[in-house]
């Protein structure tokens, strides 16, 4: 299955288990990586992506308003916020723009797996 994951996680080492996980869960996949909001923003905003998976602190910074700029450009991207405090007010307001989950920290790699392969409609979800 060829398809293009978004990757945006201030954590470097969080950012390259979460890319890791995609790639062993699916082969060949495409996958872009970034540290930052902004620069996510400007080199993904336009493109066409089968899948976001958004820290929701990125720095200092929210990534909700960032999934509301994908979600005007790409109505049906599944997204997937990663956070730390799963029961936050900021987890509360990215919930409510109907993300396919929300994942608490830590996660294994078999429930990232999960919900990547739900993401992607693939069997054994």
């Amino acid at each position: 299955m060829s398809c293009r994951v978004l990757i945006v996680d201030d954590v470097e080492t969080i950012a390259r288990h979460v890319r890791r996980v995609v790639l062993k869960t699916v082969p060949g996949a495409a996958v872009d990586v970034f540290h930052d909001i902004e620069t996510a923003r400007r080199s993904v905003l336009g493109g066409s992506f089968d899948l976001a998976l958004l820290d929701l602190h990125v720095g200092r910074e929210s990534s909700v308003a960032f999934a509301r700029e994908l979600r005007a450009s790409m109505p049906h991207l599944p997204i997937v916020f990663i956070t730390g405090e799963p029961a936050s007010a900021a987890a509360a307001e990215a919930r409510e723009l109907g993300p396919l989950a929300v994942l608490g920290k830590p996660f294994t790699s078999e429930a990232l797996r999960a919900v990547v392969l739900r993401a992607l409609g693939e069997p054994g979800t």
